[in-house]
């Protein structure tokens, strides 16, 4: 439910688990489907002419996707989170996301633009349908997501594309994540940067990818009084990072 980046990964026969040629892109035209490209639709596009405070308008409006991530009150738009139940994906599980994509929240994965294909992209994946994501097997991971069946992954932030960027629905004070990497390599360390809505730094926060077994317990959280309008997040070295439960107030 909150912000947060996955960052790249080397990649060999060996990911078994690995998206591949099965997955498809949601909510997108025929145009999308070509030769040796999965057949599919794209994710909600309609986030590339909507600003924050049109993005929480529309997630706090009456109607199916409306629920108690966010509420509108005479201060605006208030506390709420995004752990990617809600997505549609495929039905091998995986979503492929298209950029600007923003989620029933009002959360929006705004860079990279346009996302990456296949392995390189930014995803959600639901464990109730898929075996699992770069070292990430369902069977045995699913118990240790922090909320739901549903999570959101990258492999290749730092080679496909520099950082992974979501934006809230309206600026906010704080705002935290749980980031773990989905092949266990603890070694990397995920930078999270909260800026201002000028695009100013106001915030940043280091912490190194838990193992999936301590993924619940590993959040990154920012602070800022001149209020954080948007995340980005890059790691180092490159490795494949899985996120949920980003939430902001």
């Amino acid at each position: 439910m909150l912000v947060v980046v996955g960052c790249g990964a080397s990649h060999s026969a060996e990911d078994a688990s690995a998206p591949g040629d099965a997955g498809r892109r949601l909510d997108a035209g025929a145009a999308d489907a070509g030769p040796g490209r999965p057949d599919g639709r794209r994710l909600d596009a309609s986030v590339r002419d909507a600003g924050p405070s049109d993005a929480c308008a529309d997630a706090c409006a009456p109607g199916p996707d409306a629920g108690p991530e966010c509420a509108r009150t005479d201060a605006g738009c208030v506390p709420g989170s995004e752990s990617f139940e809600r997505v549609d994906v495929d039905m091998l599980g995986l979503g492929i996301l298209e950029t600007p994509h923003r989620f029933s929240s009002g959360l929006a994965v705004t860079a990279p633009v346009p996302n990456a294909y296949y392995t390189s992209a930014v995803m959600v994946i639901r464990c109730d349908r898929r075996s699992g994501f770069f070292g990430f097997g369902c069977e045995t991971g699913a118990a240790f997501i922090p909320d739901g069946v549903a999570f959101m992954a990258a492999a290749d932030i730092g080679r496909d594309f520099d950082y992974l960027e979501l934006t809230l629905p309206e600026p906010t004070e704080r705002v935290s994540f749980h980031v773990a990497s989905s092949n266990d390599r603890t070694e990397v360390v995920v930078r999270a940067i909260g800026l201002d809505p000028d695009g100013r730094p106001v915030a940043t926060a280091t912490r190194n990818a838990a193992p999936v077994t301590g993924w619940n317990g590993n959040v990154i959280e920012l602070s800022s009084a001149d209020r954080i309008a948007r995340v980005r997040i890059d790691c180092e070295p490159i490795g494949p990072l899985i996120f949920d439960l980003f939430s902001w107030q």
